[in-house]
């Protein structure tokens, strides 16, 4: 599903001030503070062109009126200019005033903001020329302990992490309540929505499709799914992230009847209906994309002739020998499950509800039908097995790892930010790395994963806008002796 917000650890220097008696400048500042005092016409006075009426003042109270209930109340900490025509606004919110989350704006000639946008976490760590002494598990425990306990406290973490080192479980945690209504605490078994952590799922099925000769990457989606009206491009390009096709859940908002619970071939169908213009021509560039995962699901139910949750646990679950992991479509099926991690949204007041409860989360019913680009439901029990097959290569050949995990190009041969799902950073002179996120409303989730070391970090979180990819990325630092 559509990726939450992201945030960046990075240094505030003090030599990048912005120019503050630029109109630009005023701008950007301008809406920042609108935005700490919770003023979304002020904001939304602010914005120019299409973002102007796409990003209404109802629109900002649900999506910045959830990270100020969720984060608590921001406070700005600085705005730096990064090119005349773009700023970028440092935050610190109230339930984590330790960490500052970098947000971008792109103003126009009219120094009006056209463009809004949260910087992805970095996942760099550098390589060590010279060997560090290891921390033991007691002291890793006890550091790591006090880290989460402290956020926790704060209210700034509930959910479980995990370090996987060697195939070995160094490390793992749960804090917080699976079911705020009934008490019930989270354990290793509890299961999570994974969110868009389920994409590298489907472009797992999805490989091992190809390695038994159903499929090839550079097929044109159309040769699976021959009524799709956009006929260029491949499935590598939908993995990629470069297929360049239009949103399924804006096509939805606008055209599908909301007491009804759309799947996947309701997607297809309204691609086939209205035939949306792409956004970009296939391959031409990179821009993260929900709709390309869902036809993947489409192409994987064409295939296997199964539905998407029959064949992910054919292809993958149960070769994996994972136990509770499954495809689950919380509303759409009625089923109740034990141990399962209810997602919550935190209030203004702080009282957590469902997001079932509010209106403005209302397209978690209508969209709860819909599977490939989210639905994967685990704890961490299971995807440490997970891991551990795929580092051996018993689910996935290795050979078809390497593909997942190697940048891709578009068409003028510029190098993405993605393998085939994963993102991918590092080399060099840093360690190479696979990461992805996700959330939903209520959920957010991160996977970390080493490649040339045989380390991984789960994070899995039932509160949404937790900084799931800071932890991450603490966790890792500390497993690594940094």
């Amino acid at each position: 599903m559509r990726l939450l917000l992201l945030a960046s650890t990075l240094a505030l220097a003090s030599a990048a001030t912005a120019q503050s008696d630029s109109a630009n400048a005023a701008t950007a500042r301008r809406f920042a503070e609108a935005f700490v005092r919770g003023d979304y016409d002020g904001m939304h006075q602010e914005l120019g062109g299409p973002l102007a009426l796409v990003f209404r003042p109802s629109v900002l109270k649900d999506s910045f009126g959830q990270m100020r209930n969720s984060l608590g109340t921001p406070h700005l900490d600085s705005l730096v200019k990064r090119s005349p025509t773009s700023y970028r606004l440092f935050f610190s919110y109230a339930y984590d005033p330790t960490e500052s989350d970098p947000f971008n704006v792109v103003l126009s000639k009219k120094a009006r903001i056209v463009g809004l946008g949260n910087s992805r976490s970095r996942m760099r760590f550098a390589t060590d020329t010279v060997a560090r002494p290891v921390p033991s598990d007691a002291e890793l425990r006890s550091t790591l302990d006090a880290y989460l306990n402290d956020k926790h406290r704060r209210a700034a973490f509930d959910g479980c992490v995990m370090l996987l080192d060697s195939g070995r479980v160094r490390y793992s945690t749960c804090l917080g309540q699976a079911d705020r209504r009934t008490g019930e605490t989270l354990t290793d078994t509890t299961l999570f929505e994974l969110a868009s952590c389920s994409k590298p799922f489907t472009a797992s099925a999805i490989l091992r499709l190809m390695e038994q000769g159903r499929l090839r990457l550079d097929d044109r989606v159309q040769q699976h799914l021959p009524e799709l009206p956009y006929r260029d491009v491949t499935l590598r390009q939908l993995l990629a992230h470069t297929g360049g096709l239009p949103d399924y859940m804006e096509l939805l908002e606008k055209h599908w009847p909301k007491d009804r619970i759309a799947t996947n071939a309701d997607v297809l169908a309204a691609l086939v209906k209205h035939s949306p213009k792409p956004v970009f021509k296939p391959g031409k560039r990179e821009e993260y994309s929900n709709t390309g995962y869902v036809l993947l699901a489409c192409v994987i139910e064409r295939i296997t002739g199964h539905s998407y949750a029959q064949a992910m646990d054919e292809l993958l679950f149960r070769p994996a020998g994972l136990e509770r992991t499954r495809v689950y479509n919380t509303r759409r099926s009625g089923e109740l499950i034990p141990a399962y991690a209810y997602g919550t949204l935190r209030d203004s007041t702080g009282a957590f509800h469902l997001p079932d409860s509010l209106p403005e989360e209302d397209y978690v019913r209508w969209l709860d039908g819909i599977t490939g680009d989210g639905t994967v439901n685990s704890n961490l029990r299971d995807l440490a097995l997970w891991d551990a097959a795929l580092r051996r290569g018993t689910v996935l050949s290795l050979a078809a790892q390497d593909s997942m995990h190697t940048l891709q190009r578009t068409k003028n041969g510029e190098p993405t930010s993605t393998g085939l799902s994963w993102f991918i950073e590092g080399g060099d002179t840093h360690e190479r790395v696979a990461s992805h996120s996700g959330g939903w409303p209520g959920y957010a989730t991160f996977v970390l994963r080493f490649l040339d070391r045989p380390l991984t970090v789960v994070v899995l979180s039932n509160t949404a806008y937790m900084r799931v990819d800071r932890i991450a990325k603490k966790v890792a630092e500390l497993g690594l002796g940094r």
